[in-house]
């Protein structure tokens, strides 16, 4: 890995943590790794010392600066180099991929998006000579994804790829903010367009994920083994197991409590990403978690077993012989040594409402809570009196009053996010 270099550039609070992140994912593969990055807390709208060397704007040219990372990589010696979006984390080797892009130069995973509808005018005009291409031909190409890029400028055709491709982001060919607003662009995909019809010019072709190596988490897709680089981009929401959240701030190795744990696919999504996970549930099974009700106090209560397992739930009195302890996640957080949550994810059949309505707030970054007005004394009017009091802590999202599971009208799936970067720390 000596001779290769991983590039970025970013501009924005979240997305310089986001490449922070990156940086740290890097170095935990390669110790050693070599990297040229660049970043802007501030924004990138008018001229700032952050960008790479060479780069407008991002309003004169959007995306504009992944060119100019590269070529100060090359200016810098290197003849391998890795562009990432700072929303990219990597999490394994990349030798498979490098012997790749050491035989078709330049690598960028396919997208299913056809190029006809993709492109300003003025791209088209300025290359449709050149690579005597009609709008007709434009159907049978595809986009690329820019989220990550290889080039091996050891294979030749590299440098004709790259220089093309420069060549369109110096004329402005990837497109003005200013345009882009109004509507002049069409649709244009700025660095993403450009690439591929200067693939298509010399006869290379996008990459299929797995063979890139890549693979989008942010939007709710399945993991799958064997891809190293992810894309968890901050503005996405998505769904693990029904709950929706926002793994993108979710820093490495962060802090997962999963509230009603029963079946651990929760748990085990964030497990083998090697995040910290506390599971807790009250019901007996195996797996490694803490047998416990999460509730406003501490002391004891009664585990009530249903015809659906997914419906137990406690309940405070009765004839019930199946004693849990209860406690407050403020001393189940002690009892753990977790003295922050990065996100918890409450699935506990009633229990949730008590515990946000009576808990110290913003109890953690995220939330994703699923409510139980179908099975108990919840009701719409005290659930909406509920979130518009957690709305002073919360950027609350989901909030849809609907039917779902045959179970009648609740809110299934709410997520939390707190508007204070620094939560409730439990010492």
């Amino acid at each position: 890995m000596k001779d290769v270099v991983f590039t970025t550039y970013s501009f924005g609070e979240l997305y310089c943590y986001q490449q922070e992140r990156l940086k740290e994912s890097i170095l935990k593969v390669y110790p050693k790794a070599n990297m040229m990055f660049w970043s802007d807390a501030d924004g990138a709208s008018h001229p700032q010392p952050g960008r790479p060397p060479g780069a407008k704007p991002f309003s004169e040219s959007m995306y504009g600066f992944k060119v100019h990372c590269i070529q100060n990589c090359l200016d810098a010696g290197y003849k391998k180099i890795i562009f990432l979006d700072a929303a990219m984390i990597l999490e394994g080797p990349i030798d498979d991929i490098m012997k790749l892009a050491s035989n078709k130069g330049v690598l960028a995973a396919y997208d299913r998006t056809e190029l006809k509808n993709v492109i300003s005018d003025d791209c088209f005009d300025y290359v449709s000579n050149d690579m005597n291409l009609s709008r007709e031909d434009l159907k049978k190409l595809t986009l690329v994804g820019g989220s990550l890029y290889v080039f091996d400028f050891n294979e030749p055709s590299t440098k004709f790829v790259f220089d093309y491709w420069a060549e369109l982001e110096s004329k402005g060919l990837f497109g003005k903010e200013s345009d882009d607003a109004r509507g002049l662009l069409k649709g244009h995909r700025k660095d993403e367009t450009c690439l591929s019809l200067v693939l298509n010019r010399y006869g290379k072709k996008p990459c299929g994920f797995d063979e890139i190596g890549y693979h989008n988490m942010g939007h709710g897709d399945k993991p799958e083994k064997g891809f190293t680089f992810y894309k968890l981009h901050f503005k996405g929401i998505g769904q693990v197991h029904e709950h929706s959240l926002n793994q993108s701030i979710i820093p490495l190795h962060g802090n997962i409590l999963d509230l009603g744990c029963r079946d651990f696919i929760f748990t085990d999504f964030f497990k083998n990403q090697e995040y910290n996970v506390v599971s807790v549930d009250i019901g007996v099974f195996e797996g490694d978690y803490v047998r416990a009700a999460i509730s406003h106090k501490d002391g004891k209560c009664f585990h009530k077993e249903e015809r659906d397992p997914d419906a137990s739930h406690i309940e405070h009195s009765g004839e019930i012989k199946d004693i849990v302890p209860m406690m407050t996640l403020d001393t189940l957080s002690k009892k753990v040594g977790v003295g922050h949550w990065d996100l918890i994810k409450m699935d506990v059949e009633g229990s949730e409402f008590e515990i946000l309505k009576q808990g110290k707030h913003p109890m953690a970054s995220q939330i994703c809570v699923e409510f139980h007005a179908h099975c108990t004394p919840q009701t719409k009017e005290s659930l909406d009196e509920l979130l518009d009091m957690l709305s002073e802590f919360y950027f609350i999202h989901g909030r849809e009053w609907k039917e779902e599971h045959s179970a009648g009208f609740n809110y299934w799936d709410v997520l939390l996010i707190a508007k204070d970067s620094t939560p409730v720390r439990y010492e």
